[in-house]
């Protein structure tokens, strides 16, 4: 079975992921400060993705703060 993968360079949407409990499975950096977040995907990402640009979610703002701030040091070292 293959692995369905979600592929995004938006540091927000990656952040979110990460405190919703998806795995980071790649990160290419293009040398510009852009980077290419690679996430195992599931079934509930579009509507989790849907909900958060709409405001209908919540998350534990400290987590989102340190998701956001490692896949910073990801992508700039």
């Amino acid at each position: 079975m293959n692995q369905m993968v979600y592929k995004t360079s938006d540091l927000w949407q990656g952040s979110l992921l990460r405190v919703k409990g998806f795995t980071l499975l790649a990160v290419h950096t293009n040398g510009n400060g852009r980077a290419l977040f690679e996430f195992e995907d599931k079934p509930e990402r579009e509507q989790l993705l849907i909900d958060f640009v709409n405001r209908k979610l919540s998350v534990e703002p400290l987590s989102f703060i340190d998701g956001m701030k490692s896949l910073k040091a990801l992508t700039y070292g």
